[in-house]
């Protein structure tokens, strides 16, 4: 074994307190206190029970028929055709159904419907929903009358041949 100098032996000694000292003196970074907060909330967890309330779905409303129109009925009282089995060309609309007035043509209610070329609506409607008429590709005249307050999002999209829109003259 080589033996060592006293100034070398006293370097050693001044180098492993430094590094003794900056060890035991230290204060932690961020993310070690960051992690410690996380171990210690995991361990206070570990035991604990929880439960998260799943959401009731909301129950489909029932669905009627009748004649050629699908509905149902509106907190309201009033009537939403849903859907529409009707193949005529020139088609009225009905503004009630089963004693039901007739205020909302629902969502998709004609979606695609390739018979439609000319649709009047009744008075009594206020609403013409999400996509009703969407893809109506032979669709050419349609009168809305001016108790419409509200017309959905692509309404009328695709409706390529539609060209006459008739509003109420009130």
């Amino acid at each position: 074994m080589k033996k060592r100098s006293p100034q070398w032996w006293a370097t050693l000694g001044a180098l492993l307190g430094t590094i003794l000292y900056s060890v035991l003196s230290r204060t932690p970074t961020q993310e070690e206190k960051s992690r410690e907060m996380l171990r210690r909330a995991t361990e206070s967890l570990k035991n604990t029970q929880v439960s998260i309330p799943l959401p009731t779905p909301t129950p489909e409303p029932e669905r009627y028929v009748c004649g050629d129109y699908e509905y149902i009925i509106l907190e309201d009282g009033t009537a939403e055709l849903t859907a529409c089995r009707n193949t005529e060309t020139d088609l009225a609309l009905p503004d009630e159904v089963d004693g039901y007035s007739v205020t909302v043509i629902g969502k998709k209610c004609f979606l695609g419907n390739p018979h439609l070329v000319r649709v009047t609506l009744p008075d009594s409607i206020t609403e013409i929903g999400i996509s009703a008429f969407q893809d109506c590709s032979s669709l050419l005249s349609i009168n809305i009358p001016d108790s419409v307050i509200k017309v959905g999002a692509n309404a009328f999209s695709g409706c390529t041949r539609l060209v006459d829109i008739r509003l109420s003259e009130k």
